[in-house]
């Protein structure tokens, strides 16, 4: 009793823990980015999910109906870089490498909080990366990035995380940046890499 006690503990503790984390993030790329053009952050709680289901009227069988209800949190950032080169036209101030400052802003704190880099996919000018963070079997935090010429997004999920139900969020809510959750179906994508600890590029 004891140990599962404790074992209960430290998967809150874990989870709290991640939560913070992306508080954390989402406040440092809204306080930088905020007053951008084409920069865009919603963050989505259980409360949110909850009137969604209840709205939709959707049926317990249904793959979306279990993906909201296991989740906690989803956070949608993104920036296109289209508005940050349009400002930039004939200033010779700007360095061309700025428009990528939040892609490594991102990129960095996935690296630093211990997740680990699960996929990666370079294809038609866009680089895709998928950074997961488990307890133990349990995925508790799900990351994609994509980034290109045009624009970079962030989609992080957390709670209890199936990969064969998540990209069924996409298809059911109307949430600029949900669309990448596409990217994780191994039957529309050129995916390569598997679970655990990938060199990064």
């Amino acid at each position: 009793m004891k140990k599962m006690i404790l074992f209960l503990l430290v998967v809150v503790l874990s989870i709290s823990a991640t939560a913070q984390q992306t508080k954390n993030l989402f406040d440092e790329l809204t306080g930088k980015y905020a007053d951008q053009e084409g920069f865009s952050a919603s963050m989505l709680t259980r409360d949110m999910f909850d009137l969604y289901i209840k709205k939709r009227n959707l049926d317990e069988s249904s793959p979306v109906f279990d993906a909201l209800k296991k989740l906690d949190y989803i956070t949608v950032i993104s920036q296109s870089k289209f508005f940050t080169d349009a400002l930039h036209v004939g200033t010779a101030k700007v360095n061309p490498e700025n428009k990528n400052m939040i892609h490594e802003t991102i990129l960095e704190h996935y690296r630093q909080n211990g997740y680990t880099l699960f996929k990666t996919e370079k294809r038609l000018g866009e680089d895709v990366k998928v950074f997961l963070m488990k307890n133990q079997e349990k995925i508790v935090s799900l990351a994609l990035i994509t980034n290109s010429e045009s624009s970079t997004s962030l989609v992080e999920l957390q709670g209890d995380i199936d990969l064969k139900t998540v990209a069924e969020l996409n298809k059911a809510m109307n949430l600029k940046g949900l669309k990448n959750l596409n990217k994780l179906d191994n039957n529309n994508s050129n995916f390569y890499g598997i679970s655990g600890n990938l060199a990064y590029p």
